[in-house]
């Protein structure tokens, strides 16, 4: 397991499942999800938080790689001449060890599977949007409005 993250709900997930840790870093808390679950699929949507990571699972060979849905933390992708894969938080540390024009960064509220080599959307916002009237629609009161909501 290698993350760079900030999980703010490590501790509601460890008490939810009753985990015992080893340390006080709050990344752990992924490698127990993952023994629990199996996968990342059925935790990374419990994650509150930043985060960057892969996982390997030596047991099945199986490698995930996620980020969080804002991409808060980096993370860069690539491969080499003979389709091999590098990742890093920063695309010049893979310059050299990877085709430069595969060197991509990693979408954020994506995981990818080595099982399958694809990179998948995990995160679904839900917007609570109305309906505007376009008849009676105000842009300066829009703006107005904006401004108070985000102030």
């Amino acid at each position: 397991m290698i993350a760079n993250a900030e999980i703010y709900n490590y501790k509601e997930l460890k008490e939810k499942y009753g985990f015992e840790f080893e340390s006080s870093s709050d990344c752990e808390i992924f490698l127990h999800l993952y023994e629990k679950f199996g996968n990342v699929e059925s935790f990374i949507n419990e994650l509150d938080g930043v985060f960057a990571f892969v996982l390997h699972d030596g047991n099945t060979g199986e490698t995930y790689i996620g980020r969080d849905p804002i991409g808060v933390r980096p993370i860069f992708l690539g491969t080499d001449v003979n389709g091999n894969y590098g990742f890093a938080s920063e695309a010049k540390a893979l310059m050299g060890l990877c085709e430069t024009d595969t060197i991509k960064p990693f979408p954020p509220g994506h995981l990818w599977k080595s099982e399958t080599e694809v990179s998948e959307k995990w995160y679904h916002p839900e917007y609570n949007l109305t309906e505007t009237n376009l008849e009676t629609y105000n842009e300066a009161e829009a703006l107005k409005e904006t401004a108070t909501l985000l102030y």
